[in-house]
């Protein structure tokens, strides 16, 4: 699994909510089969690279503890990097899950995000990435917050939107 949050959806409810989402699973670095989870947040700018706009916050694993420090110690948002690069996240964790593959293991991302995309070829190029990650047989689950676009979080998520697309006010 993939966490992907842009850390402009709100700072201290992200962070709960994500918080939230990794308690919600029993991990066990001992065993094989336990679910792993990767964390990634993304912001961009005019001029900013793909590596600048989307940054793993924790690669995939299956310490819980490992996963709650690097929540608590993320970075809030740099004032500087006020859009949105969602297909630089996408691709971020699709190259992420492909390093971790597992045989017996479903890829899944939960993308969360307030906005569009901003950067980089807007929304178009945030769907068309989602459609390479699953055509590589990754599950995009899409959280659109506040002022996301809907209508690209459907499009995005896999299918049917109606299981994989949800919309909130806030992550709480």
């Amino acid at each position: 699994k993939a966490w992907l949050s842009d850390p402009l959806a709100g700072h201290f409810n992200v962070s709960q909510f994500m918080h939230l989402f990794v308690d919600s699973f029993e991990l066990n670095t001992e065993s094989y089969y336990t679910p792993r989870i990767g964390l990634i947040t993304f912001n961009s700018c005019d001029g900013c690279t793909d590596a600048e706009s989307a940054k793993v916050l924790h690669p995939i694993t299956a310490d819980l503890n490992a996963l709650r420090t690097a929540i608590d110690n993320r970075e809030p948002p740099d004032p500087t990097m006020p859009m949105t690069c969602i297909s630089c996240a996408v691709r971020l964790a699709k190259n992420m899950l492909s390093m971790f593959s597992r045989v017996d293991a479903m890829p899944v991302v939960l993308l969360l995000t307030d906005g569009e995309q901003t950067v980089l070829g807007g929304d178009a190029a945030a769907v068309y990435e989602a459609e390479r990650a699953k055509e590589e047989g990754v599950d995009i689950m899409a959280l659109s917050l506040g002022a996301a676009n809907q209508a690209t979080m459907q499009q995005m998520a896999s299918r049917p939107p109606e299981t994989y697309a949800r919309e909130a006010e806030s992550p709480q």
